[in-house]
């Protein structure tokens, strides 16, 4: 088959940039043209036999997978000489999945599902309904339902755990996707008529009201927290170098800008900013993938993504920045006590939930705790906000279609997640994202050094230590080490109350505070 010409690709990509989002148009070699949200265009080819379809760069690298998985599916399951339906469906799902299924999916799967599917079903798949055989899925009506259990049994958190209890529903789903892959591998060959997994209610889905399952539940009035969180979690957060500080203190603006934490566990300072300052946008075209404990550079959940970088959240970039000594525009911008990428579970158990905890807005550092919330909750606070915001240049307010972008969403989506939620809550009607970041940190944090109205108030370490309940002595040990800022006159050390309170020694409410 001949690749399309320049000329057809441009008549194409102009056809679609009338029509809406997700459009396709064939251009020959079982290869459709996408354009993604930056307009750039994309070469999607279809899947078959129960192998995946996917999107690439090139006409050329489409058809060719495409051409691979068509072969890939005529390929019968065993020796015909030896082997029939009937004594294939006799077969094991495990007996299935090593003899039938991988040989070919593992062909075509890219290497990081690659590795997840192989992950999920050797610790979680195949132990549960590995013994069943394909007769047996598809004929008895409840081995789902009891494969479900089983699950529910198997991924709960056991008493010992810190997130006793905790039913983790996303890996629950994961191992009924690559149940669903096999067998629909096998329907396709006609060794089985229909696939089991097909149609059930996944652990993540409810049913909406018209009675069809979707992914994204509408969001409750309560579950918006005020943009002030923000920062009060922060409040909690500690750690043993400055940089690292005002690190974990940045994360949830980041998350609440519509960055996901696997978005911002492989952020570089490219995205923000070049050799000349700022951007004004973030350009997201990496994720960090945990694969089966492994970490991996990935693409981003919903592909290459552009979004706003609001002022008030480069003046943070700024203090972090600063921090790490400016460091190259390639380094991460966090990363693990190595040097590393960041493991998100590790600091969210690490870092998130004791900071819950300190900062008063959880009873225990247990995730199932009064008052304690999964950091992911805070991109509520940041769609909610963009949507009744004005905008940060020029007049009016944000469109859906700029703010579904922003946060990965389809404008469909928001409407649904977000249509209870009213515009004047939380009094942030009218005012622009930025001024809304600015109070909410101000709010907490009060002035800081640099600000016009900040006024230095030191204190020796015998006033701090009236105020923080720590000896003198261990005070000054921190003072000298330099794992509390401070200076040195003649034979004292004198401390600011603000680095009192940044260091987490003495609450926010306790500092003497300008006004305004």
């Amino acid at each position: 088959m001949k690749a399309p010409s320049e000329a057809q690709l441009r008549r194409a990509e102009k056809e679609l940039r009338k029509l809406g989002k997700g459009a396709q148009r064939a251009i020959g070699g079982e290869v459709y043209l996408r354009l993604d949200g930056d307009g750039n265009r994309r070469f999607h080819y279809r899947g078959a036999g129960g192998l995946p379809g996917g999107t690439v760069g090139s006409w050329q690298e489409a058809a060719e997978l495409r051409a691979r998985i068509k072969e890939q599916a005529r390929i019968s399951v065993g020796d015909p000489a030896t082997q029939t339906v009937l004594g294939i469906r006799g077969w094991t799902l495990e007996r299935y999945a090593d003899e039938a299924y991988w040989p070919e999916a593992g062909l075509i799967l890219d290497v990081i599902t690659r590795r997840d599917y192989a992950r999920v079903m050797e610790k979680d798949l195949l132990p549960i309904a590995g013994q069943l055989t394909l007769a047996e899925l598809e004929e008895q009506p409840l081995a789902i339902d009891r494969i479900k259990q089983k699950i529910v049994k198997h991924k709960t958190y056991p008493v010992s755990h810190r997130r006793a209890g905790e039913f983790p529903v996303a890996a629950a789903d994961a191992i009924l996707k690559v149940g669903s892959a096999i067998l629909e591998h096998a329907r396709v060959r006609g060794v089985v008529r229909r696939n089991p997994f097909h149609g059930i209610i996944r652990f993540k889905r409810e049913r909406s009201r018209g009675g069809h399952s979707g992914s994204h539940r509408r969001v409750r009035p309560t579950e918006v927290m005020h943009p002030r969180t923000l920062a009060e979690v922060g409040v909690g957060m500690r750690a043993d170098s400055a940089a690292k500080l005002i690190e974990r203190r940045v994360v949830p603006f980041l998350i609440a800008t519509g960055l996901r934490p696997q978005d911002i566990c492989a952020a570089r300072w490219s995205w923000f900013r070049d050799a000349k300052g700022w951007l004004r946008h973030i350009t997201a075209d990496e994720a960090v993938k945990d694969v089966g404990g492994h970490l991996l550079l990935g693409q981003p959940k919903t592909g290459r993504r552009v979004l706003y970088l609001f002022d008030a959240i480069a003046e943070l970039l700024e203090l972090v920045w600063q921090a790490q000594g400016e460091p190259d525009l390639d380094a991460l911008v966090f990363s693990n006590c190595d040097g590393g990428l960041l493991d998100w579970g590790n600091w969210r158990d690490d870092v998130w939930y004791p900071a819950l905890e300190r900062a008063g807005l959880a009873a225990t550092r247990a995730t199932s705790a009064p008052g304690a919330f999964d950091p992911y909750l805070l991109r509520h606070i940041g769609a909610t906000t963009m949507l009744h915001a004005r905008r940060h240049h020029g007049k009016g307010n944000y469109s859906s279609q700029e703010v579904a972008r922003q946060f990965g969403h389809s404008a469909q989506t928001l409407h649904s997640v977000y249509a209870d939620i009213p515009e004047k809550m939380h009094g942030i009607a009218g005012l622009t994202i930025d001024k809304i970041i600015r109070r909410a940190w101000r709010q907490v944090w009060g002035p800081m050094p640099g600000d016009a109205d900040y006024e230095e108030n030191l204190l020796t370490t015998a006033e701090a230590s009236v105020l923080t309940g720590i000896r003198v002595n261990a005070l000054g040990g921190r003072l000298r080490r330099g794992t509390l800022p401070g200076e040195r006159r003649g034979s004292r050390y004198l401390v600011s109350e603000f680095n009192l309170v940044w260091h987490g020694l003495i609450g926010p409410e306790e500092r003497v505070r300008s006004k305004g």
